[in-house]
């Protein structure tokens, strides 16, 4: 694990020197500790000054490593929208994620997972979330 965070680390240094600060979270199996020899690097990257362009923004992230990391960009308002929408990419990250590196967007994001997690009564299933309360509405009528 300590040469993944030392690749990711590196891999941090190069995204700050073009975009500034940003978010870096390890997800996934790494994150989780569940990896095995054909597990990739899941790696989020957050921040407003990534292309807008989808292909050039992976284009973009590809281009500053040459170690095969997977990972996906999102501005600070697509990171969030994701939360709002309880996509599991995002509620997976806020609760297995590692912060590699953190321009304290991580806090904004795990407080508005938290009003989201209580407002839907979020809980974590085998593999997949539930919403207890929609559950609880679909089974009244």
């Amino acid at each position: 694990m300590n040469g993944v965070i030392n690749v990711l680390t590196e891999y941090s240094k190069a995204v700050s020197s073009k975009l500034g600060k940003f978010t870096g979270v390890l997800y996934g199996s790494m994150a989780r500790g569940d990896y095995n020899v054909w597990s990739d690097i899941d790696f989020l990257v957050i921040s407003d000054k990534l292309p807008e362009n989808p292909l050039k923004r992976l284009e973009f992230l590809y281009s500053l490593t040459d170690t095969p990391i997977e990972v996906k960009g999102y501005t600070k308002d697509e990171f969030l929208r994701m939360i709002e929408k309880r996509n599991p990419l995002a509620l997976d990250a806020l609760v297995e994620g590692k912060i590699i590196i953190d321009d304290g967007f991580w806090k904004i994001a795990k407080d508005r997972f938290e009003e989201v997690k209580k407002k839907y009564e979020l809980v974590k299933g085998h593999k997949k979330w539930v919403s207890l309360s929609m559950k609880r509405s679909f089974l009244k009528n």
